[in-house]
Order: C-alpha cells, then structure tokens, then sequence
C-alpha cells in the first residue's frame, strides 16, 4: 500500500464530491476501497468537511455543496436516532450476498461510530453504514 501524495489528498477535496469513488480510483490509479477509505479517514479527521457540513470545497456547485449538507443533516439524524443502555439488533451486510444480524447493548456512542457490546466482544458500527444502508436497525 503506498501512501497518498499532497496532490491527491487535493484531488480529493476538489472533486470527492463531483465525481464517483470507482471514477477517483480509476483517476489516481488506486482502488476504490483505498478512495473510500482515505475520505472516509479526511472527513473523521476533519480534513474533508466540518461535521456541521458547512465547509465548503472548491470549485463544487451549489448542488453539490446542498447535497453534502443534506447528507450531513441525515447523518445527524441517525447519529442522535442512538442512545446509550438501549438494546439494538443490527443486520450487517459481510459481503455482496451475506449479512450477519448482531444483538446487543449500545455501550458507546461518538461522533462517528456506536460500538455495541454483542455477547462478551464489542463491536463498532459507523453511522455512515446505517446512511449507505449497509447495516440497518431491526426493529
């Protein structure tokens, strides 16, 4: 794995929000998991957006700029959705065809991630997962 060049962790801030991740990958020569990993890391770093969602990037358009705030809003949204001592049952896509349902107690809650004690281990959901519905909260 080689480790990202100023140039695009630039590239990144101009275009993470004109362009798709697997478009990025494809520009940087690098996979589409490093690019969704590298901005998942910018935005939890601050690096990429405020978490208000106000800081904008240049040359985005004010589509772009109102999607990324929206996204921000509903991010917020399932963030607070959570509380800590509740019990949860989380289904959790493993791959393409599987997914694994988790039953437990939210122990910890930040400003990206729950993590739930499942039996004796704890377990860490990012509330971006819940947002792209790669886990989703069974009721």
């Amino acid at each position: 794995m080689r480790d990202w060049t100023p140039v695009e962790i630039e590239f990144l801030k101009e275009k993470s929000f004109l362009l798709k991740t697997d478009e990025i990958a494809k520009l940087l020569g690098r996979t589409k998991h490093s690019v969704k990993s590298k901005i998942e890391n910018m935005i939890f770093k601050g690096q990429l957006l405020n978490r208000d969602g106000s800081k904008g990037h240049r040359n985005i358009n004010n589509n772009s700029e109102s999607k990324g705030r929206n996204k921000t809003k509903e991010l917020n949204i399932i963030k607070e959705s959570f509380n800590l001592k509740d019990d949860i049952k989380i289904k959790a896509k493993i791959s393409t065809r599987q997914a694994e349902i988790i039953e437990g107690k939210i122990i910890q809650k930040t400003d990206f991630m729950i993590i739930v004690k499942a039996g004796n281990y704890p377990i860490s959901f990012k509330y971006i997962d819940f947002y792209t519905k790669n886990c989703i909260v069974i009721q």
